[in-house]
């Protein structure tokens, strides 16, 4: 399901100051952090599909080709916003808590983040991309399926399913989290009948 986990891109270029009131050339206060800052502040507004590489540039008051020497293409901004949302999403200890409740807490800790970012699970999924940070998440909830007693083979089609779930979820419900607590509660259930076989 991936294609490659976005890395960061080199910054900090100097130039000379812009004249006042128009969109600045330089790029020596430009870097990653305020460019997915802005693209996410800016997504948050117009949504993925309105999402334009001039209306970032507009948005950092730069010029198109000051943003481009920090970042390729639309699709590379995207996919660092994306990286950056699911990086802040905290991992359940692994300190003897059952796994059912780490799967749980797991499932929350995703929704926390995405919640104003929904575009964010199928945008990736329709891409078949990856982030680094999708991918810590994944082995994670890869582990807690293994701990829970599923074989290998098993714990990846329990991950897909969770995986797809989540995805059909965020893409119709106009509030999920009802129905997120009632489909992780059906899943682990039927985890536990399967690891009882």
């Amino acid at each position: 399901m991936t294609k490659k986990a976005v890395r960061a891109t080199p910054s900090l270029r100097a130039s000379q100051t812009p004249n006042a009131g128009s969109p600045r050339t330089d790029d020596n206060e430009l870097n990653r952090d305020k460019i997915v800052a802005a693209a996410l502040k800016l997504l948050q507004r117009v949504g993925v599909e309105g999402f334009t590489m001039r209306a970032l540039a507009s948005e950092l008051n730069f010029s198109p080709m000051a943003t481009y020497r920090h970042v390729a293409s639309r699709d590379e901004v995207l996919l660092q916003v994306a990286d950056a949302v699911l990086s802040k999403v905290v991992l359940p200890p692994r300190d003897g808590t059952p796994w059912d409740e780490r799967f749980q807490q797991l499932a929350s800790a995703v929704w926390e983040q995405v919640a104003n970012a929904r575009w964010i699970v199928g945008y990736l999924v329709t891409r078949r991309f990856s982030t680094s940070s999708l991918d810590r998440i994944l082995a994670e909830l890869r582990d807690i399926l293994v701990d829970a007693g599923l074989s290998d083979d098993d714990a990846h089609m329990a991950l897909m399913m969770s995986w797809t779930f989540t995805l059909g979820l965020v893409s119709w419900a106009d509030e999920p989290e009802p129905y997120l607590k009632y489909g992780i509660g059906m899943i682990v259930a039927g985890i536990k009948t399967q690891t009882r076989r």
